[in-house]
Formats: C-alpha cells, sequence, structure tokens
C-alpha cells in the first residue's frame, strides 16, 4: 500500500471517529458521570486538589487543554465567542480530550492487530485492522432478550458512553497491557521500564480498576509459568511496574478510604449486583452474554493460545476482576458498584485478546476455508449480535435526554 493510500485512510478514520464518538461524548457532557467530573476539573482549577478524589488525572488534563486552548484569540474575535469560552471551556476542554482519548485507543488497537496479523510476505493489512478496531470499540454485551427494559445495569459492557474516566484510561490500559505482555521474558530495558511506569501511573490516576486486577493476575500468570522464572524479567516486574503500582494505588486508598469522611471497602457477596439484578442466576446469565464472542473462540482455539502468556494473562485478569465485583463493595457508595469498573475494562480487553486470535486463525488457515467451518459461522453470528446490541446502545444513548444506563 502507498504512502498517499495511507495517508487517506489514516484523514477518513480521523475524520470518522471524531464524527462517530465525538458526536455521543459531546451528547454525554450533561449526562451520566461528566457533570461531576467535569465540576472536579473546575474545583481542580480553582484550588489546585481534590478532596476524597483519588482518580484526578481527568480534572488535570481537562485543566491543562484548557489552559492551552487559544482563549485570547478567541476573546477578541467576537462577544458570542468570549460567552461561549467563559460558560463552557471546560465541557469544551472535556470533549478534546475524550476525543484524544479515542483516537489513541484506535491507534492503539491498529498497530498491533497489524502486528499480530502481519503475513509471511510482510504485508500487514491495515484496512481489515481498521475494521476490527471499529468493531471492538462498538460491540456490547448480547441484550436483545432484555431489550429495551436493560442494555447496561447487571451486563458488563466493554464500551460504555457515559464515563469519562473510563475513556479516558482505555488506551493507557492498553499500552500497559502490551507492555506487560511484551516485557515478561524480555531483557532489562530502562525506556521500557520508564514506560511502564508511566503508563501503569497514568492508567491508575484515570482510574485505578485495572491496577488492582492486573497485578494479581501477573502473579498467577507467573506461578503457572514457575519453570520459566528465571526468564523473566523480574527488575521490570518488581521495580517499574509492582512498586509503581503499589505507590500509586496506597496513596489512592489512603486518600479515598482515611478519615472521618472516608468510605470502607466491605465483604458483600452479590450485594452491589442484585441491587440491579433480580437474582443471582441473572448475574451469571448476563455475565454470559457480555464476553460469549471471546468465550466462544477461546474454545474453539485453546489448543493454540492455552499456553501464551496473553492470553492467559487477559483470562485470569477477568476472573479476578469479576470475583472482585461479585464480592466486594462500598459501604457508604454501594450503588455505585466502583468494583465493576474493572470488570468492564477486563471484558475490553477480552475482546481485544480473542478478535487478534480470531483473526490470527483466520489468516492461518485460510478466509475461504474458514467460511465453510460451522465454527466460523457460530463465532461469526455471535459477533454480529455483540455488534447489534452494540450500536443499538450507541444510538440509544445518542437519543436519550436522560443518562441512559439501564
Amino acid at each position: 500500500m502507498t504512502k498517499n493510500k495511507k495517508l487517506l485512510i489514516t484523514v477518513i478514520l480521523g475524520v470518522l471517529i471524531i464524527a462517530l464518538f465525538g458526536l455521543i461524548m459531546a451528547h454525554e457532557l450533561g449526562n451520566g458521570d461528566f457533570p461531576p467530573h467535569i465540576a472536579w476539573a473546575k474545583q481542580y482549577a480553582e484550588t489546585g486538589y481534590l478532596n476524597k478524589i483519588p482518580h484526578t488525572l481527568f480534572a488535570k488534563l481537562v485543566v491543562i487543554i484548557r489552559a492551552l486552548l487559544p482563549a485570547n484569540i478567541l476573546v477578541l474575535i467576537s462577544p458570542l465567542a468570549k460567552q461561549v469560552f467563559d460558560l463552557k471551556s471546560f465541557e469544551i476542554s472535556a470533549w478534546l480530550l475524550m476525543i484524544f482519548s479515542y483516537l489513541a485507543t484506535v491507534y492503539i488497537l491498529i498497530k498491533r492487530l497489524m502486528r499480530e496479523w502481519k503475513q509471511e510476505n510482510g504485508e500487514k493489512p491495515l484496512i481489515v485492522a481498521v475494521v476490527a478496531s471499529l468493531i471492538v470499540l462498538l460491540v456490547g454485551p448480547i441484550f436483545l432478550f432484555t431489550y429495551p427494559e436493560r442494555m447496561y445495569l447487571g451486563y458488563y459492557s466493554p464500551n460504555p458512553y457515559h464515563n469519562p474516566t473510563y475513556v479516558l484510561f482505555r488506551p493507557f490500559v492498553l499500552l500497559a497491557f502490551f507492555n506487560i505482555v511484551d516485557n515478561l521474558y524480555a531483557k532489562w530495558d530502562w525506556k521500557k521500564a520508564i514506560s511502564i511506569a508511566f503508563l501503569i501511573m497514568c492508567a491508575t490516576l484515570a482510574k485505578p480498576s485495572f491496577t488492582i486486577t492486573i497485578l494479581p493476575a501477573l502473579g498467577i500468570v507467573m506461578l503457572l509459568r514457575i519453570k520459566d522464572c528465571k526468564k523473566f524479567n523480574w527488575l521490570y516486574v518488581i521495580i517499574p511496574l509492582g512498586l509503581t503500582s503499589l505507590i500509586v494505588l496506597g496513596a489512592q486508598y489512603y486518600v479515598n478510604y482515611s478519615g472521618y469522611w472516608g468510605d470502607q471497602v466491605v465483604v458483600a457477596p452479590f450485594q452491589v449486583l442484585l441491587t440491579y439484578v433480580p437474582n443471582i442466576a441473572l448475574v451469571f446469565v448476563f455475565g454470559l452474554l457480555s464476553i460469549l464472542f471471546p468465550l466462544l473462540v477461546s474454545i474453539f482455539h485453546w489448543k493454540e493460545n492455552s499456553n501464551k502468556v496473553s492470553f492467559q494473562l487477559v483470562w485470569l485478569n477477568f476472573l479476578i476482576a469479576i470475583l472482585l465485583n461479585y464480592i466486594f463493595g462500598e459501604k457508604f457508595n454501594l450503588g455505585s458498584n466502583n468494583f465493576g469498573w474493572g470488570a468492564m475494562i477486563a471484558v475490553f480487553l477480552l475482546f481485544v485478546e480473542n478478535v487478534i486470535v480470531f483473526g490470527r486463525a483466520l489468516y492461518a488457515k485460510g478466509i475461504k476455508n474458514s467460511i465453510k467451518s460451522w465454527k466460523f459461522d457460530l463465532v461469526g453470528s455471535v459477533l454480529i449480535l455483540h455488534i447489534i446490541c452494540g450500536i443499538i446502545y450507541y444510538l440509544s444513548c445518542l437519543m436519550s435526554h436522560v443518562p441512559l444506563v439501564n
């Protein structure tokens, strides 16, 4: 593919991402979790700190983007431009931050998919990677059996739109996950060490959910591979990854759970989820319908992938995330289901990993041969259902004038 074609695809993709997700992000600015987070950004700009808010990256980046906006020029254009900036500068900055996050997520996904699907002749399937990346960002749980009453609550959605910190930390999580996978057996490298420390710090400051689950998941993976212990990049795991994670998580725990007004983590098996779901049986059913595609892909391609670090890590991360969600809650913030965010991003990573596995299997066997297989038909049909439900949820959010989290 020529450079001009690549440039054209890049421009078209950028416009599509801004149009598709910029529209939904603009709509969500006044809904869901955006208003309180924007209010905290305003508070941070005024005071320089946020009391009892452990995940501050969103507020800090909104303030930075707002400071970089060409305000001096805008206020000279017209009184209207000045009024818009005075009234909506934080909202505009939040919207820009969300767009940057989506563009970064798509770019990371495309680069990884092209690397994983690189052909023997050196060809990298750019267009296929672009389409696959958009699919990953649109899929949702299969909620057709509960539509329209329930499209979100009780399910694990990899692509919720109402939470700005989730959208923000997703590219950092992707980069951190790939960095861990690529460097578990690699030689020590200062650049990679600094990179993972920075990524983990940013991901945790945006939302601690991924860091809480990935550390024990990595520990179990290393136990399963204990025979290779001499080959592990121990310095990488212990210092830039482990120590950075523990320091940031420890500071966040102190901020959120200490003092008279601090919340408390409590053991409350299924209590959080049962505030949204009628019974425990449906908790498991909704969970299954959230991961049906990655589950089928993993079952059908278990033999080829069960010993791969990324495959083991992504599934263990998911199992730990849902276990925490099932068992723990917060005493004063029980209904917020904050432990559910770890499961949400774990499902997103499951889709990413199993899209990679599915695509690799198609290229290895040949697309024509794969299409003739009943396994392909089943997995493909399930993926289409995930896509349809994701599109329905996107449109429902876009047309709703209230936060749509039912």
